[in-house]
């Protein structure tokens, strides 16, 4: 049973797969590269969405900049619509102005004067000519309120559609594509359509949604049964508006029986069509019972297919045409009659014959009518309106065909993984997808039916993009701290001093004061640093030479790692730092809740006292945004030097340490690393003396020097 499972879904990905590229063919030959501003202004839209994904990938923006883009897109995609609805006058014409017509007689109470000839034969008008009359009794009679109710209907399918792909991809992925739909120009250009293709996406994607919610419900619970009547009513509706959704039942049945465990599970799958049929023979009833006539639902449809003369590719010969609409109209023919035309042709042409039209069909859905915006131009009144609908044609097909491309290609490579790794990720819309392709091979070339298309490509692409869209997630866990091996903790202050013979002495004195262990690390100082610790006979280390901050610090945490100290702090020489906060400081590690702690000067601005200039505050908000974009936690004070380590961070910082901005660069590093970091407010004083590191122009070299530091590291990753 298992192996003939895989032979089928294998059979249904390779037929899918080998369609998909052929469609993806198709555009590659018919791609113009239309060099007008509207056709660069699309294309760059699509250039700069690439970007942003690589951007989030990469962490170089965050979730609120990334869902901001979103949003913007959604806002681009209304006001797109906004334009044309407000700058275009319609002269409805064809089956649309049949559906406005007989909208009105519903209105009116006329509909016995209605073209029953076209609502018979399509079951489909009556419920759309009958949503259309509600909005006119609200709105009054306006194609305009028509069109605004289909932009609604676009947003609500976008919201589906995001809900759809959520479900198995993550919701950066799924908001990336239902906005790449609902800017897709053929979306667009369905908006100016009086038809059904818009109501149709929004039925089918709440039917394929509540599909996925709940096909994986088997337990025999009244609350199964019951959602699974509301799935058939669902399908029904869904086919009423769109003939070809028969294929969400066929594509229901094979998936539900490969995924079937115990055949008692069968019974839901009944309940599904036995509902579907219910709601099918009442939907006609009332119809018929409106209309006075027999409904043939998509008998028209149908027809442009057996009506078609295979020696032009679909075109209809005045003979065909004519015999379709001589059935059509006999009360004692219908459906019947033309399926036994159909067995005449075949017969007649053979199968070869047969296939070059379907390759013929194929080729005609996806090159002259890549978009809808051949039907919209049809309807638009040219000499009353107030822009040139046909500057837009050549460009946003052009877009549509590369959009197509890419999906084509997305598809392809994600099937052939899911195949490859034995995985069901879409393996009903891909069902579905394959049906409806080849159906719409037999039913017509009307190139807005292939709409429903898009969005299962795009369904089917999804884990393509949360593989470009998504951060990889830092599969390190948090590492374990280090409780000490003594009762009483080490505390050990490392104390560096480059020139701070202003304000050694006092700093020095007030940790003998309070009876923390110190060392001094004299980096070099070529003032009297180095002889007032002399005198003083304080514990230091003279390094011979300057090594900066970071070699300073490092020289300390070495000490300290060797004379078995249990944490240690790093506190500056020009009394910035003070004493008494060092208990708060130390807590966290004591109580085993943090490797290493960060006193801050932002987390309680009332008690910290000192405050640095606004140029660096900016800048140090800005680190500490590029730390949460890339980390993921947020760090207030990302220069603080006031910092304590447990034993874990002292071996670390041992073996390595940033010589260069060691504050942001270390902090960045343990956070990749899995170490837990905490901030506690802290209280620091103005310099008592002495010059900053960091002064003038060299602040704003600090920070972008930081900035790529932080980069490089992330790009070359943290090593243990």
């Amino acid at each position: 049973m298992k192996k003939c499972k895989f032979l089928l879904e294998s059979f249904i990905r390779i037929l899918f797969v080998i369609l998909v590229l052929y469609i993806g063919f198709l555009n590659i030959s018919n791609l113009k590269f239309d060099n007008s501003d509207k056709f660069f202004y699309s294309f760059l839209l699509i250039i700069v969405t690439l970007v942003i994904m690589w951007l989030y990938k990469k962490k170089f923006i965050n979730k609120k900049i990334f869902w901001g883009v979103i949003a913007i897109y959604l806002l681009i995609g209304v006001a797109v619509r906004v334009y044309f609805i407000k700058n275009l006058n319609f002269n409805l014409a064809s089956d649309f102005d049949f559906v406005f017509q007989n909208a009105k007689r519903i209105l009116y109470g006329t509909l016995a004067s209605a073209d029953n000839y076209y609502l018979s034969f399509n079951g489909y008008s009556f419920i759309l000519s009958w949503l259309i009359s509600l909005i006119f009794r609200i709105f009054g009679e306006s194609v305009t309120a028509v069109l605004y109710a289909n932009l609604i209907c676009q947003l609500l399918s976008t919201y589906f559609l995001y809900k759809i792909i959520s479900i198995k991809s993550s919701k950066e992925t799924a908001g990336i594509l239902s906005v790449s739909f609902f800017l897709l120009p053929t979306i667009i250009f369905a908006n100016l359509l009086v038809a059904t293709e818009t109501p149709f996406i929004l039925l089918f994607f709440v039917t394929v949604y509540f599909f996925y919610k709940i096909i994986n419900r088997k337990e025999f619970k009244p609350i199964n049964f019951i959602l699974f009547i509301i799935l058939g009513i669902l399908i029904c509706l869904t086919n009423y508006i769109r003939p070809v959704m028969t294929v969400f039942i066929i594509a229901l049945i094979i998936y539900y029986i490969l995924n079937m465990k115990k055949f008692k599970e069968i019974i839901f799958l009944v309940i599904t069509i036995v509902t579907y049929l219910i709601c099918n023979i009442g939907i006609n009833a009332i119809i018929e019972h409106n209309i006075a006539t027999e409904t043939r639902s998509g008998a028209l449809g149908w027809s442009v297919y057996f009506g078609s003369n295979y020696d032009y590719c679909g075109s209809w010969s005045p003979e065909d045409s004519e015999y379709v609409f001589n059935v059509l109209e006999d009360e004692t023919k219908g459906d019947k009659d033309l399926i036994i035309l159909s067995l005449k042709r075949l017969k007649e042409y053979g199968v070869g014959k047969t296939a070059r039209l379907f390759q013929c069909k194929l080729e005609s859905l996806w090159t002259n009518n890549v978009g809808t915006y051949g039907f919209v131009y049809d309807i638009i009144d040219k000499e009353n309106t107030n822009i040139d609908f046909a500057q837009f044609g050549a460009p946003f097909d052009d877009i549509s065909r590369i959009m197509v491309i890419l999906m084509c290609v997305g598809t392809a490579i994600c099937i052939f993984k899911e195949q490859r790794k034995k995985e069901d990720t879409w393996l009903f819309i891909e069902l579905f997808g394959l049906g409806y392709i080849l159906s719409n091979l037999l039913i017509c070339l009307n190139g807005r039916y292939n709409i429903p298309l898009y969005p299962i490509l795009i369904i089917c692409c999804s884990p393509l993009i949360d593989r470009i869209l998504i951060p990889k997630i830092n599969a390190k866990k948090s590492k374990e701290i280090t409780k000490p091996k003594n009762k009483k903790e080490k505390t050990l202050l490392i104390v560096p001093a480059f020139n701070e013979e202003e304000t050694i002495e006092k700093t020095i004195n007030s940790i003998i004061d309070n009876g923390y262990d110190y060392i001094i690390i004299n980096d070099g100082s070529t003032d009297n640093t180095i002889n007032i610790c002399k005198k003083n006979n304080y514990n230091y280390i003279s390094l011979p030479i300057n090594l900066g901050i970071g070699g300073a610090v490092q020289t300390g945490y070495k000490y300290a790692l060797e004379n078995n100290y249990d944490i240690a702090v790093q506190f500056d020489a020009d009394g910035q730092h003070d004493i008494k906060s060092i208990p708060s400081l130390i807590d966290p590690i004591k109580k085993g809740q943090a490797h290493f702690v960060i006193g801050s000067r932002f987390l309680d601005t009332k008690s910290s006292g000192f405050k640095s200039t606004r140029f660096r505050r900016i800048g140090i908000y800005l680190i500490s945004i590029l730390i949460k974009c890339y980390s993921g936690k947020r760090i207030y004070d990302t220069t603080s030097g006031f910092r304590a380590a447990n034993i874990d961070i002292i071996k670390k910082f041992n073996e390595s340490y940033p010589s260069e901005y060691p504050e942001p660069i270390s902090t960045f590093e343990l956070l990749e690393d899995g170490y837990q970091i905490t901030e506690v407010p802290v209280k620091m004083h103005e310099r008592q003396g002495g010059n900053s590191s960091i002064s003038s122009w060299k602040k704003v070299y600090y920070m972008v020097n930081v900035f790529l530091s932080i980069i490089i590291a992330k790009i070359r990753g943290v090593k243990d």
